[in-house]
């Protein structure tokens, strides 16, 4: 069997530092239950706890813009 073309190896790089220029790292402090909780979620779903939060995310901007949850911070 042979190695991929070196040009298919720099499309997958580039699509990789493509993708990396898209996100922003952050660092967020969470209470200890908070945090726990979504430990817990992220074991039961067999993913990362930052694909958790991200999740949750996604989900409170979509609610916010559909005007489901009113509720001011």
């Amino acid at each position: 069997m042979t190695d991929a073309p070196k040009w298919c190896k720099m499309v997958l790089m580039e699509n990789r530092a493509k993708r990396a220029l898209d996100k922003v790292r952050s660092s967020i402090s969470f209470p200890q239950e908070i945090y726990s909780t979504l430990e817990e979620i992220a074991y039961e779903k067999k993913v990362s706890l930052a694909w958790v939060v991200r999740d949750a995310v996604e989900i409170y901007l979509k609610e916010q813009k559909e005007g489901k949850n009113d509720q001011s911070a």
